[in-house]
């Protein structure tokens, strides 16, 4: 059986959280769960780092705690994506969360700039109505 890289081989409800990451219980103390490329799910009490070398995941800091939950049914090729965060209880994607992360950052820095721009704009009007009032 062929399964090619871009189509998803594991349902959006699975990758993209929900009370039961992957269809299993994760222990209280994980706050990420990730599956490697074999299919085998893992539980991580800090932020797994990826192994590219043997296509799986390595604990995060020496002094994290981590658990085998399981293992899918089939492999997972696009298995760098598959990491999840606990925000309460429910699963977000740890990508999609870094990403929101990075937008609201570029948003801030935008509105900041348009914001630094907008006060020199006024500073220059203030000075122009100065002068031609009084020069």
């Amino acid at each position: 059986m062929r399964i090619d890289a871009t189509t998803p081989v594991l349902p959006a409800s699975v990758l993209h959280g929900g009370a039961r990451p992957f269809g299993f219980h994760v222990p209280p103390w994980a706050d990420y769960v990730a599956c490697d490329y074999d299919g085998m799910v893992w539980a991580f009490q800090h932020c797994p780092v990826a192994d590219h070398r043997t296509r799986s995941w390595t604990g995060g800091s020496l002094t994290g705690r981590y658990a085998l939950m399981g293992s899918c049914r089939q492999e997972v090729p696009n298995w760098e994506t598959a990491v999840l965060h606990r925000h309460g209880g429910l699963w977000r994607s740890l990508q999609a969360e870094r990403e929101d992360e990075r937008d609201a950052d570029f948003r801030s820095a935008t509105s900041g700039a348009l914001w630094a721009i907008a006060m020199g704009a006024l500073m220059v009007m203030v000075v122009l109505v100065f002068e031609s009032t009084f020069f």
